[in-house]
């Protein structure tokens, strides 16, 4: 059974009693109450609970109250020291922070990873409990160098995890806390880039993307952390690295920044610029197609205009194709007739490769979305346009279509390429007698 008691809850008589216990049993709040009766405390069966009322004991000299809080952290039972502390008054906490915190600060330099997170941890709640500056001041002159110590050893693990959660917790103090160290090449990126995006302003983000471009060219093999790290923080400068290395990069950092780029907020130069390179003739084909998920991901109307624009003037099909992919993923059918009218009126064309690459994207997207511009697309003046409107709206199997598809009966309209039976007359007779037949069936079964 464990003997714990005050010595306001024994009285004189019943204290002088209890201290001529054995040690292991003792109620710390009395005269024997020793720095050597807290260290043999730390082992005994009931030493836990013992500390915890040594801590809670304002008859208790200071020191000693504040060695028995340490030694409860050093046990890996921080819960219960703050949890005791938590249950003085604001006055007893803060008389308690100048002892406690020297002790403290020992601990988080322990060479036990553990036992140094615990000491950050118990910091962080002693901060969190003594609200006035002064207090608060006397603890982060020791918390913060240790959080700063945690992130340049780049403890893995759980360590990290709470540090980061201490840093998020103190808010946007801890920017200007681990911005320093962007720049170091040695410190981890993880946490400090977690911590800057959850606390910190558009502004430090991207003055953290301008550290983290100082720090990419102090180093000739890029890590692999660097890059997404550069693309959550953005801004004009780290925009600007990542399109040079595109540029002027190794094949390898040049598709790890295309990579990053997709990633960024949406950045209209870097959009507009993703695609001008994808339609350079000496863009390399991997990086193409990095470059166009670019343009896919930032879907600002730069991007779309731009792949509207490489439709129009690449020679090279292949490329037209993945820009009109790429445009209806960007803008959806908001810009589908932009994109079928964008097609060259001069570009050839085979059957199969049409209908793989123009017809079935089309075909493929959300019906709510493209009927409308698909309607529209009928009275276009591009023959491209007029066909695939009839393709797909045919191939949708809405019997109430066929009225407005026979209005196109008598188009003699044709894409350059493509056999006469694609002429988009004779598709759109085609599409109404099997709508019409559907329709035939259905009356059929429902009579």
């Amino acid at each position: 059974m464990s003997l714990s008691f005050t010595s306001r809850q024994l009285g004189p008589s019943g204290l002088a009693l209890l201290c001529l216990l054995p040690v292991l049993a003792v109620a710390p709040a009395c005269n024997s109450v020793t720095a050597e009766r807290i260290e043999a405390l730390k082992s005994a069966p009931t030493g836990r609970a013992a500390l915890q009322d040594i801590l809670a004991d304002e008859e208790v000299e200071v020191g000693l109250r504040a060695q028995a809080a340490g030694a409860l952290v050093e046990m890996g039972s921080a819960e219960d020291m703050e949890a005791t502390l938590a249950g003085l008054d604001l006055p007893g906490r803060e008389a308690l922070v100048p002892a406690l915190v020297p002790g403290l600060a020992s601990l988080a330099q322990a060479p036990d990873p553990q036992k140094a997170a615990d000491a950050r941890d118990a910091l962080y709640t002693i901060r969190e409990l003594v609200p006035r500056e002064k207090a608060r001041q006397a603890v982060d002159a020791v918390l913060f160098p240790a959080l700063t110590e945690a992130l340049r050893k780049g403890q893995g693990g759980a360590p990290d995890s709470r540090t980061r959660d201490i840093l998020n917790g103190i808010g946007a103090e801890a920017v200007g806390l681990v911005m320093p160290l962007l720049q170091d090449p040695e410190v981890p990126l993880e946490v400090p880039i977690a911590v800057i995006e959850k606390v910190g302003k558009i502004e430090d983000q991207e003055n953290a993307g301008r550290a983290l471009v100082a720090r990419a060219k102090q180093i000739s093999d890029i890590p692999e952390d660097l890059w997404p790290a550069l693309a959550k923080m953005g801004g004009k400068d780290a925009a600007a690295f990542l399109m040079t290395t595109v540029d002027e990069g190794s094949a390898r950092d040049a598709e790890r920044a295309a990579a990053a780029m997709a990633t960024m907020r949406r950045t209209p130069d870097v959009a507009s610029f993703a695609v001008k390179k994808a339609g350079s003739a000496t863009t390399d084909p991997a990086l193409r197609e990095s470059l166009f998920a670019v343009a896919e991901a930032q879907k600002n109307k730069e991007a779309q205009d731009a792949l509207l624009a490489l439709i129009g003037r690449s020679l090279d099909a292949e490329v037209r194709h993945r820009a009109f992919a790429a445009v209806l993923k960007a803008g959806g059918g908001e810009r589908l007739l932009e994109a079928l009218e964008a097609f060259p009126r001069s570009a050839r064309y085979e059957a199969e490769t049409f209908r793989q690459n123009i017809v079935e994207p089309v075909r493929k997207m959300p019906g709510f979305d493209t009927r409308g511009p698909l309607f529209k697309a009928m009275d276009s003046k591009s023959a491209l346009a007029r066909l695939v409107a009839v393709l797909v709206i045919g191939e949708m199997g809405f019997p109430s279509d066929a009225q407005h598809l026979a209005k196109l009966e008598k188009d003699k309209g044709t894409v350059p390429g493509l056999p006469p039976a694609d002429r988009v007359g004779r598709q759109a007779s085609r599409m109404v007698d099997a709508l019409e037949k559907k329709k035939k069936e259905k009356e059929k079964e429902a009579s």
